[in-house]
């Protein structure tokens, strides 16, 4: 019997085959079947049953009227089913998309009629939302009461959540109360009004970077190519949103191996500074190791005319292309990009030599992409971490150093050289200069490869040895 072969990828259909079947994708899962995506959304008190409700109960889990929901019913946007209890849980997110349309100003009236005319169907909504999330039989102020939080401060949170702020009269959503649950079950340092605003404003913005990026690739790589098929509107719109079906159980997979995932790593590092910071305050590193964490900042001088010449798309592509090279390259030497910058990248390094040999490497390797050459700076020193971004004139100083530098060229502040533990790079004083925005004369140094046998990408040194850690676990 041959051995079995793990992560053998499972054949699907590709969106080419879905369109060439003009919309005779997969099956599609069902609510509570095989890769449903419910169970998360379950309420709170069990009284939306999996068999169906009545239009009362619709009306109370989807926070709308019966009148409404009689309405809806009328223009073919909710369709009664011939059993004792017409409509599915399904239901909730038909009678919320209803109202969406009518917001964006789309009278519900059109769409009845295209629906009548068979122009347009919203039974994607089935596929795209098999569970969603219903009212609670409590309302937002009770919720705020039986946690200990005030009505004013849950409102705020819902605005640094980035979504609409609810009547605090009205029922709540069950995932809504859900997380705020989950918030009162922080640790007592965290129950402050500012670092509950703090939490919930990064959270969201984290959340909705990984959001935005999952939609950005469906529309790209789903959407645009069934639009271009030639495709009657309302079969494209259906096809788009099974394939829409197909791909959300995927991203909820991979972010719920991502969040894990990445904290995992990122505690490791935390937990490796907070060790050495120890020994470094109990006087047991040897006389003379000090560990200083360095700034680096990239530009590309000319990177927005080369936009100009080449046009958006190909300057988008050696955009992607750039973005890749500073990732892998900073991970490589033990860092980490912390944001992109128009034409320019910023870095942060627990080891200035790492930080250094880092900047050799790219701006050897940039030119070799097309891309217009790369100016870089680093300076070492204490940094202020806040909101995921780094503060302080540790940074300003990185910054300014790199705007001094010319193309093709590494400058270095003389902390970084005070500082090196490598060999592998030679330092050269330019001088002291007078840099914008920094008072006082600033000494700098050029940083060149020690011996030009060796490329930059093959100079390892201690300064990597977090990263090895990090990597073994």
């Amino acid at each position: 019997m041959g051995r079995a072969r793990p992560y053998e990828k499972e054949s699907r259909p590709t969106v080419e085959a879905a369109i060439a079947t003009r919309g005779a994708a997969a099956p599609m899962a069902t609510p509570g079947g095989p890769g449903a995506r419910d169970g998360r959304h379950a309420p709170d008190s069990g009284r939306a049953p999996s068999d169906g409700v009545e239009d009362v109960e619709l009306a109370r889990l989807a926070g709308s009227t019966v009148e409404r929901i009689r309405q809806l019913l009328s223009l073919g946007i909710l369709t009664r089913r011939e059993t004792t209890a017409p409509f599915q849980l399904t239901d909730i997110q038909r009678v919320r998309m209803a109202d969406a349309f009518e917001k964006s100003g789309i009278p519900i009236e059109v769409i009845g009629t295209a629906i009548a005319e068979g122009r347009f169907s919203l039974d994607f909504i089935d596929t795209v939302f098999p569970a969603p999330a219903p009212r609670s039989d409590r309302t937002v102020r009770q919720v705020a009461g039986e946690l200990g939080f005030s009505v004013d401060l849950v409102l705020y949170l819902y605005t640094m959540w980035g979504l609409p702020a609810p009547d605090p009269d009205e029922p709540i959503r069950v995932d809504d109360a859900r997380l705020l649950e989950i918030f009162s079950r922080l640790p007592p340092e965290g129950l402050t009004e500012p670092a509950l605003t703090t939490a919930a404003r990064l959270f969201s913005e984290g959340m909705r970077k990984v959001v935005d990026s999952s939609l950005e690739y469906f529309h790209n790589y789903v959407e645009v190519p069934v639009r271009a098929s030639g495709m009657p509107a309302g079969q494209a719109i259906s096809l788009i949103g099974q394939l829409a079906g197909q791909l959300l159980p995927l991203a909820d997979e991979m972010i719920a191996w991502g969040a894990p995932r990445f904290m995992e790593q990122r505690l490791v590092e935390h937990f490796v500074e907070m060790l050495d910071e120890t020994v470094e305050e109990a006087g047991l590193r040897p006389r003379g190791h000090v560990r200083l964490p360095a700034v680096a900042f990239m530009d590309l001088t000319g990177f927005t005319r080369l936009t100009e010449t080449e046009g958006d798309e190909q300057a988008a592509e050696k955009a992607v292309a750039l973005a890749r090279l500073v990732q892998e390259t900073a991970q490589r030497w033990g860092g980490r990009l912390v944001k992109l910058l128009g034409d320019g990248v910023m870095f942060f390094f627990p080891d200035p030599d790492a930080a250094v040999a880092c900047g050799l490497e790219l701006v050897e390797r940039v030119p070799q992409m097309g891309l217009p050459s790369a100016r870089y700076g680093v300076n070492t020193g204490p940094v202020v971490f806040r909101d995921g971004d780094y503060f302080g004139r540790t940074v300003n100083l990185a910054s300014r150093i790199a705007d001094y530098a010319r193309p093709g060229e590494v400058l270095v502040s003389a902390e970084v050289v005070e500082n090196r533990r490598s060999d592998t790079v030679a330092f050269a004083r330019v001088g002291d200069v007078e840099l914008k925005g920094v008072s006082g004369l600033v000494t700098v140094f050029t940083a060149t490869p020690a011996s030009d046998r060796t490329p930059a990408s093959d100079r390892l040194n201690s300064s990597l040895k977090m990263q090895a850690i990090i990597g073994a676990i």
